[in-house]
């Protein structure tokens, strides 16, 4: 029994690192495109040289396109999402088995350890899943004659 807790909380572990890395990288580059663009126009206005009125600003605009493009692209957000969802249903459902409420209501040691890794294991292929929509909606896509 003790097995398939230490299975649960190894998952538990891994979604919540890569909830941890999806926010941080959702946040910090939030920041970047809300500083660079709230500057822009600040440096438009009282820039007092060319390079500050014209140069840093225009590499702040195109700085702050590229950086949300990339967050569009790459799903921070969803993944962060995702991630940490996939970490609460776990955690639920290890806090169900360790009391034996719900579907482990009544079930013996073995059959609501067995119970566990399948859910557990359930809960990482739907993620899987999840990020496999997530990446397919970031890829490029193609342009056909049709389309053009």
């Amino acid at each position: 029994m003790d097995d398939v807790r230490l299975f649960a909380d190894e998952w538990i572990t891994h979604f919540a690192d890569k909830a941890r890395a999806s926010k941080r990288k959702s946040l910090a580059s939030s920041l970047v495109v809300i500083v660079a663009t709230l500057l822009v126009p600040l440096l438009v206005s009282y820039g007092h040289d060319d390079w500050l009125a014209k140069v840093v600003p225009s590499v702040l605009s195109a700085g702050a396109a590229g950086v949300t493009a990339w967050l569009q692209f790459r799903g921070f957000s969803d993944k962060w999402r995702l991630y940490r969802t996939t970490q609460r249903q776990i955690e639920a459902e290890l806090a169900a088995f360790d009391f034996r409420f719900g579907n482990y209501a009544g079930l013996s040691d073995e059959v609501a350890a067995r119970q566990l890794a399948e859910r557990v294991t359930m809960f990482q292929l739907h993620t899987n899943d999840g990020w496999s929509a997530i990446a397919e909606q970031s890829k490029p896509t193609e342009l056909t004659k049709s389309d053009a």
